[in-house]
Parts: C-alpha cells; structure tokens; sequence
C-alpha cells in the first residue's frame, strides 16, 4: 500500500510499500491489509501503527480522516509525529 500522512500545512509522511496498517477510530482499533475494501472512517488522538519491510514505525495523530482507495491510504489529520520508537511516539499521543 502507499501511505500518506497530511497536516493543514504540508505532508508529513509519503511511505510506499508499507504491508499493514493499524489506526484508532472512535468504535476501537482498526487494521488495513492490501486488500481490504475501500472505506473512510473518522479517526481518534491516538497512534498509528504501520509496517514496512525493515520493520514498524509510528506516528501520534490528533483527530483527522482516512481513506483507502485501490491501494491508497490517505490520513488527514491536525497535528502528527513520526518516530521509529514507540515510547517517544507514547509520550506525545498521550
């Protein structure tokens, strides 16, 4: 899948080839495959998880959107942080 992460002011993120995806909604945990259907979905404050061949990354998200379509993952959202360490990412959602 490709994966972008959007702000009001710039992209924070552009990741191709990344093999899963999990994100908070307001109803819980939500996992994207490559082959899911396409969907949009509100987003919670949280962490999004994703993972790509040399491992999983994370970003802590404000409130935002996301879609998927064909092979496409977009997530607009306030403000975010990308890190490849968890408790760094940890401190800033919460």
């Amino acid at each position: 899948m490709f994966l972008n992460i959007v702000l009001p002011y710039q992209i924070l993120l552009s990741q191709k080839d990344v093999r899963r995806i999990v994100v908070e909604s307001r109803h819980g945990s939500f996992g994207l495959l490559p082959r899911r259907l396409d969907c949009a979905m509100p987003l919670s404050s949280g962490i999004l998880v994703f993972e790509i061949e040399q491992g999983e990354q994370y970003v802590a998200i404000g409130p935002g959107v996301l879609t998927k379509v064909g092979d496409h993952v977009s997530v607009a959202v306030s403000h975010a942080m990308h890190s490849y360490d968890l408790k760094t990412v940890k401190q800033m959602a919460y």
